[in-house]
């Protein structure tokens, strides 16, 4: 079951407005904020700035993400307190978590890689947790390094219609008065695009671009029926939480991968 629909199942009668929902599932999953949180500020990853520079320069991403992950050290013990970290959110239990942690390094390379890949999430008990552990420190890794190479993405990117830090594809889509902002699905790095419509291969109109209105979460479900790609957008801010936001919107992802859509 989703982490949203969790929630409001455990919320009284009352329909809860959308700042109930999201505080609610920023207090359920804390334990995870603050291992990723602690992760992404302190693991020692390095990333030559100059070679960055010159890669965002050439059209390229700042670093490539396999290759960073590659050298990132030791993944396994953070694998593991990310299982447990889940646990403690009271979204995994003590088996799952047992299973999660027996998993050798090379499988937690695997299931990063896989996540990296933007693979969808496994359906069946413990592989899903293990892919979700393996995302928090991943993701903490690749947050790391953007945080490193910021302000050499921060400007001449705005042709860009995938992270100008990591490569990966965005997730979530902001338009507004000023343009059209976008996240990074993987390393949370934003970014301002002047490009519209669909980033794979551009189509504007519909039916090929159709979009789903979702007001229980605030987003529209924007599906490209041309390439098979799908955005999560929004035409105001608010939520910026990512881990709050994903787990939000995390049942438009299932209907998305339902039907064959990529980021």
């Amino acid at each position: 079951m989703p982490i949203a629909e969790v929630l409001l199942t455990s919320i009284a009668v009352r329909a809860p407005s959308l700042r109930e929902v999201r505080t609610g599932l920023a207090e359920l999953l804390r334990p995870v904020a603050v291992l990723r949180a602690e992760l992404s500020a302190g693991w020692p990853v390095e990333v030559d700035t100059a070679l960055a520079r010159r890669r965002v320069k050439a059209g390229r991403p700042a670093f490539d993400a396999l290759e960073l992950l590659q050298g990132a050290g030791d993944l396994h013990r953070p694998f593991q307190r990310a299982a447990e970290a889940f646990e403690l959110a009271g979204l995994a239990t003590a088996d799952q978590v047992w299973s999660a942690r027996t998993q050798p390094l090379a499988t937690v390379m695997m299931l990063g890689a896989s996540w990296l890949a933007g693979e969808p999430l496994p359906r069946l008990e413990p592989r899903r947790l293990s892919q979700r552990a393996a995302a928090v420190v991943v993701g903490a890794v690749l947050s790391s390094a953007a945080g490193k190479v910021r302000t050499t993405v921060r400007s001449g990117t705005e042709d860009r219609s995938a992270c100008p830090a990591c490569g990966c594809s965005p997730e979530f889509s902001i338009v507004g008065p000023s343009g059209r902002m976008l996240t990074c699905a993987r390393c949370d790095t934003r970014w301002r695009t002047v490009r519209k419509g669909c980033l794979g291969c551009g189509a504007h109109d519909s039916p090929t671009v159709a979009r789903i209105p979702s007001p229980d979460v605030g987003y529209d479900l924007v599906v490209c029926n041309g390439c098979g790609r799908y955005m999560k957008e929004r035409t105001r801010r608010g939520g910026s939480d990512l881990l709050v936001e994903r787990a939000l919107t995390s049942q438009l992802d299932a209907a998305a991968e339902r039907r064959g859509l990529r980021l």
